[in-house]
């Protein structure tokens, strides 16, 4: 990352350039509405601020000032919720819409309709393709019924999409008992982990707001850290004062995740570790 280097140079605002660069092309890949582009899109925005935490004492406050406005002013971002929603129709969606066009194509003739859908599915889902037509009956018909048989179940992941973290665990639990149930094996091979993926995102959206805390913290002192809330607890996040040559002199900010079982804390070094 060039902007280890400008930090090593003193030049921290080409260190706040060449991260806001990072953030905005993150952000961009997000665009492209896949759970896959959204979960890259939350790498990169954990990535900068665990980067920022770790040379913290090497910025100056002007440059913190800067970093947080641009991250600010960045394009919005893609959730896991619209990710769902192009996945369902992009993907599920298209799948079947393929399929039905397949089986009008081919005239009434099933064989051919049968080897056209055969042929897609083993495009999509490669080797599994033949026990997913032995198990929707052998008929096109019975293909296309039995993909359409995955669409309810991306309702089960928009609440998951969406949950709490308070919730989370619980939807998690009961949507993996939902796919675990079901028989068709579509679900369990086109259905993504998205549990994990909120999961991540509200420990990105949380990293974000500790991030601007603690530039306030810098600027501003407790007023300042006091004025930007913990986006799922009821408050300021936790501050932590952090004296050991080990781990780095600075402070930690804690979120209530921590208690929910997710990653809630971030540290913010204000001085290198002793060696």
């Amino acid at each position: 990352m060039r902007a280890r280097v400008a930090l090593a140079q003193g030049r921290a605002p080409d260190a706040c350039e060449d991260l806001l660069a990072a953030f905005i092309l993150g952000r961009n890949i997000g665009v492209h509405g896949s759970l896959v582009s959204v979960m890259v899109q939350a790498d990169y925005e954990r990535r900068i601020v665990e980067f920022v935490g770790e040379n913290f004492f090497r910025f100056t406050p002007e440059a913190l000032a800067t970093l947080v406005n641009g991250i600010e002013s960045a394009p919005k971002r893609t959730n896991v919720s619209q990710a769902m929603d192009m996945e369902k129709t992009a993907f599920a969606g298209w799948i079947i819409g393929r399929e039905q066009d397949l089986r009008v194509a081919a005239g009434g003739d099933e064989q051919k309709a049968l080897a056209a859908i055969s042929e897609l599915l083993r495009y999509v889902q490669g080797e599994d393709a033949e026990k997913i037509i032995q198990a929707a009956g052998g008929t096109s018909a019975g293909v296309i019924a039995y993909t359409s048989d995955v669409m309810p179940f991306y309702d089960v992941m928009q609440s998951l999409a969406t949950a709490s973290p308070q919730n989370l665990a619980g939807v998690t639990e009961r949507a993996a008992k939902l796919i675990e149930g079901n028989t068709n094996l579509l679900v369990s091979l086109i259905l993504p982990n998205v549990g994990s993926a909120r999961g991540r995102e509200v420990e990105t959206l949380t990293r974000l707001a500790m991030l601007r805390a603690a530039v306030a913290y810098r600027q501003r002192g407790i007023a300042g850290l006091n004025s930007v809330r913990d986006p799922f607890g009821e408050g300021p996040f936790e501050l932590r004062r952090m004296e050991s040559d080990a781990a780095g002199h600075g402070f930690e900010l804690q979120s209530k995740l921590g208690r929910l079982g997710l990653n809630g804390v971030q540290m913010f070094k204000e001085q290198p570790i002793a060696h």
